[in-house]
């Protein structure tokens, strides 16, 4: 072959792979700035419209009062979940009109995360304006977790450590279903008790279960799960203390939902090991504080939905630390969870065991520790 007819060859082959590499580059570029729209959006909805929601609550008497339980010296509006809810189902039509081929064919998903996301958020919205008693809102929860399951939500197999696959079959994979998404809705609930706490929890969890996402190649989930981050951050804006507003049942349960939901796609669907510890860490500090407050309750015979103000966040304070300070704190310890789930899917499953019983058992001497120190700093009667 003619030299002339190799360099001509070899130009084209050059071409060519110049016009992949920059159209692959082009093509991230787009993903890159349509994410970014998806988190900014609801972002600046939420902030902006947060301030109005919070005039109609204080004019509607909707907030929330003075007692011995509250931290908070003023009555402040209660009902700010709305603003996140608003900004979330605007960031998912947003998110479906920008990525409509590739989400097409997961248009179920988004179906169901809708539907039982609308319905958790209806029941926190009663129960802030009205107020429903333990059994109506528990019920109100198990129909919004069963509203996922028809779109493909469910748990149908488990890894067990040193036992390997489990399947669980429909009706225990629909019952481990429900729990799960029962139990994160009420961890967020619990854990809702201070200026800024179950927002940035929300975000903090929110930003490791995208990177996550990412990672496994989960587009609509990270997309969700980005339209969450956007949502709450808006609101954070207004919560962060002195909170302005609060977010409520309606946002509390709401983001509790949708991060229980996400998970299950992101984690619980054939996954290892490794994978299902994600969702456990991500969400660890609602979950342990969700422990802690069921097993004090047990032990001194209480009722498991009576309040107290023995929680993590109240230790904090009663240990004298600021609101700000304690809020902090717990920020830090949602990070270093977070790393750690992320850690977690890079080593092999019998190291991911150790760390996960790790953080337990530091998670338990912990709790003990921060209730000894405030049971010490709190004045005696």
């Amino acid at each position: 072959m003619p030299v002339k007819c190799l360099i001509s060859l070899a130009r084209q082959e050059s071409v060519r792979h110049c016009n992949s590499f920059t159209g692959r580059r082009t093509m991230e570029v787009d993903v890159f700035l349509t994410l970014l729209i998806i988190l900014l959006g609801p972002f600046f909805l939420s902030v902006l419209i947060t301030p109005f929601l919070r005039k109609i609550a204080i004019e509607n008497g909707l907030v929330d009062g003075l007692n011995e339980r509250k931290i908070h010296l003023e009555a402040i509006p209660r009902v700010g979940g709305i603003a996140i809810a608003i900004s979330f189902f605007t960031a998912v039509v947003l998110a479906y009109s920008l990525f409509h081929a590739d989400l097409a064919a997961s248009i179920s998903y988004l179906t169901g995360l809708c539907i039982g996301g609308a319905l958790i958020f209806l029941i926190g919205l009663l129960d802030d304006i009205k107020g429903l008693n333990a059994p109506k809102k528990f019920a109100g929860q198990i129909l919004s977790a069963l509203a996922l399951v028809p779109f493909g939500f469910l748990i149908k197999t488990l890894e067990i450590p040193f036992i390997g696959t489990v399947h669980l079959g429909f009706f225990f994979g629909i019952a481990l279903t429900v729990f799960w998404v029962v139990a994160i809705i009420n961890a967020f609930n619990l854990i809702d008790g201070m200026d800024g706490l179950s927002s940035g929890v929300a975000v903090i969890a929110s930003i490791t279960l995208a990177i996550f996402s990412i990672l496994s190649g989960k587009l609509l989930m990270a997309i969700v799960l980005i339209a969450v981050l956007g949502s709450t951050l808006g609101f954070l804006w207004h919560n962060w203390h002195p909170a302005k507003i609060f977010m409520g049942d309606c946002g509390a349960m709401f983001l509790g939902f949708l991060l229980a939901a996400v998970s299950i796609k992101t984690s619980y669907q054939g996954t290892t090991v490794n994978t299902i510890f994600v969702p456990v860490l991500a969400l660890g500090l609602p979950i342990i504080d969700t422990i802690a407050a069921i097993s004090r309750r047990l032990w001194h015979r209480k009722p498991l939905f009576s309040a107290d103000k023995k929680h993590i966040h109240h230790k904090l304070l009663d240990a004298g630390f600021t609101v700000r300070q304690a809020a902090l704190i717990l920020y830090y310890v949602c990070i270093l969870l977070g790393v750690t789930a992320l850690v977690t899917t890079m080593v092999r499953s019998s190291i991911a065991v150790g760390i996960v019983i790790g953080v337990a058992l530091v998670a338990s001497v912990g709790v003990i520790m921060l209730g000894r120190k405030a049971e010490k700093s709190s004045p005696k009667m």
